[in-house]
């Protein structure tokens, strides 16, 4: 099967460009190798900042649980006086306030994580993945460099 002249013409552009590319890369792997050091840097200020989200999202999260645990713990209190004074109407208005929080899962008056801007947990995590993956990658493409400059005799990159 005979191959047309643009995908000839093509390999050859890309063989060339990627010939170029590893001679520059050759000549000076200190170069190559500070590059990924710098991508691996900013890859871990993403991994920070976005660990940093997280725990907000998490003390966010304990902070509401904790005072939705105090509201219940009110209503709770609430009942038993109501119930102790013989004060039924009280107490049946108790516990269906207390039904309908439970119900709403507490969400009746406060805002949740997610409605003031924050990433709720779950998503915070699978991002924070993603930035962990980018800098494992970094790292990998790091080593391949420094494995590759020690094999040509290329000094260390100095910092």
């Amino acid at each position: 099967m005979k191959e047309s002249i643009g995908s000839r013409v093509g390999r050859l552009i890309a063989g060339s460009v990627n010939a170029v590319i590893s001679a520059v890369e050759n000549a000076a792997p200190e170069v190559v190798m500070e590059q990924a050091l710098r991508e691996i840097d900013g890859a871990t200020d993403e991994v920070r900042t976005e660990l940093g989200r997280v725990i907000a999202a998490k003390h966010l999260a304990n902070k509401r649980l904790i005072e939705e645990s105090r509201k219940h713990e009110s209503l709770a209190e609430q009942i038993e006086l109501a119930v102790k004074q013989g004060r039924e109407d009280l107490a049946e208005a108790a516990i269906a306030r207390r039904d309908r929080r439970a119900r709403s899962g507490g969400r009746s008056r406060s805002p949740s994580v997610s409605a003031r801007g924050s990433a709720s947990p779950t998503t915070a995590a699978f991002s924070f993945d993603s930035v962990a993956t980018r800098a494992a990658s970094a790292a990998s493409a790091a080593t391949a460099w420094a494995t590759r400059a020690r094999s040509s005799g290329a000094s260390s990159p100095s910092t």
